[in-house]
């Protein structure tokens, strides 16, 4: 092999272990879980958008959300304390999880990936115990210009 070829081989090399080494591990988030077996009980008017990593919707209703996870997609989900009347939430996509504790694409600058679009969003109560109680689906509105 000429020098030049060897060169290029060995800095292949490099760069293959350098890559593999730098994905490191998933952490597990103890919030990651599977979709609730509930049935949505009325659809609420509280409007979600999504913006380039980010949703943002406020609570336009007339009551008020404890302890609540709120559902994108029927995949990957993120706890709230709460959820006021005249509240705004703005939550950045990538803290949502699905129940492998595998993020949302969100896309963004440093996205690996094309990021997904949010196509149906939820919001599930939970009782005293932490269990699930009902699930109201959102109003999710698209074709809004990125911040």
């Amino acid at each position: 092999m000429r020098r030049s070829s060897k060169a290029s081989v060995l800095l292949v090399c490099v760069l293959a272990v350098v890559a593999v080494g730098c994905q490191g591990r998933k952490a597990a988030v103890t919030y990651a879980r599977p979709y609730p077996q509930l049935e949505p009980i009325e659809t609420l008017d509280v409007q979600v958008i999504k913006t380039e990593t980010h949703v943002e919707l406020t609570n336009t209703t007339g009551r008020d959300f404890g302890f609540s996870n709120l559902w994108i997609n029927q995949r990957f989900n993120r706890p709230i304390t709460g959820f006021e009347i005249g509240q705004t939430l703005k939550l950045p996509l990538k803290e949502f999880v699905d129940q492998h504790s595998d993020r949302f694409p969100a896309g963004g600058f440093f996205a690996t990936g094309p990021a997904d679009n949010v196509v149906l969003a939820e919001i599930e109560t939970l009782d005293e115990a932490g269990e699930s109680s009902e699930l109201y689906g959102l109003i999710v509105v698209t074709d809004v210009e990125a911040e």
